[in-house]
């Protein structure tokens, strides 16, 4: 949601730069294109990977510090925007974008193992239950969801 919630639509019209023009904002998105890229790469270093959930708990909350960030930078943005103002904005959509992909990328790769163990502390056997299909399911609905609040909030930049 948060991602979606900033790009690309507060970067394609919420920042400006004298120096490059109509390419500013096609630049930051590719920015976030490549972050996105490497933070789904990540996930294959076995130590850049979480393995409790409450490690993605806290990373997920953690990115909601993007809004103001951003909410910063459009203010200080405008024809004249300094260049450490327009620095800052690859900067921050390049972690925008390494954050998003990283956190996607991971979750998708251990739900499976943490949804087993989860279940064999309860005293449950995976083969027995279809908890790793429910979990599945709710992955796909939360991801659902988490399209649908992040395009709503899109439009929150507008006012």
């Amino acid at each position: 949601a948060v991602s979606l919630a900033i790009f690309p639509g507060f970067l394609a019209e919420n920042v400006a730069s004298k120096s490059l023009g109509d390419w500013y904002p096609i630049l930051l998105i590719t920015t976030f294109n490549a972050g996105d890229v490497v933070g789904k790469a990540l996930p294959a270093v076995p130590c850049l990977l979480p393995t409790r959930t409450r490690t993605y708990m806290m990373l997920s909350w953690s990115r909601l510090i993007f809004f103001p960030l951003y909410y910063l930078i459009g203010r200080a943005s405008s024809e004249n925007t300094p260049p450490s103002v327009v620095a800052a904005t690859f900067v921050l959509t390049f972690l925008l974008g390494m954050t998003s992909g990283h956190l996607g990328a991971a979750l998708m790769m251990t739900y499976a193992p943490l949804v087993t163990i989860g279940l064999a502390r309860n005293g449950w056997s995976s083969f027995e239950s279809s908890a790793l299909e429910v979990a599945g399911m709710i992955m796909a609905l939360s991801l659902v969801c988490g399209l649908a609040v992040g395009t709503s909030a899109a439009y929150l930049w507008l006012l």
